[in-house]
């Protein structure tokens, strides 16, 4: 019993700390996203000084390498992806909506074992009192 004890108070413990971790981790990551639309520049779009094609709508994206990002910008001052460049360089754009998705997944999964942890320790407590030691 003793050790379903101590397992129960570390999983509450690990617990705790992805909780934070995740708040953390969300909140870093949101703090370096950007709204950009994703355009494939074609020849043809630069024989005639068009922006190319939009991929998608604009998302929040986290962008490190700034050579991936264009000049231009849309008419409601929305920054631009190089689709060519991405692809060249095998990038792939992390989407803010991502990483929200999966901190909830795992802040979820997190409170259940919080939630595990405490009772496992509530409930060997109760029986490590109830059992006479010897």
């Amino acid at each position: 019993m003793k050790i379903l004890n101590i397992l129960g108070i570390t999983v509450a413990a690990v617990a705790v700390i992805a909780l934070i971790a995740a708040q953390v981790i969300r909140a870093d990551y949101a703090k370096r996203a950007v709204v950009y639309q994703r355009i494939e520049q074609t020849e043809e779009a630069k024989l005639f000084g068009d922006l190319g094609t939009k991929i998608g709508s604009p998302q929040a994206f986290i962008i490190d390498d700034p050579k991936a990002i264009l000049p231009d910008t849309l008419e409601d001052g929305t920054k631009l992806l190089d689709e060519n460049y991405l692809k060249a360089n095998n990038i792939y754009p992390l989407q803010l909506k991502t990483i929200n998705e999966t901190v909830s997944m795992v802040t979820l999964g997190s409170a259940l074992a919080l939630v595990a942890g405490i009772a496992t320790t509530l409930f060997t407590r109760r029986k490590l009192r109830a059992t006479p030691s010897d």
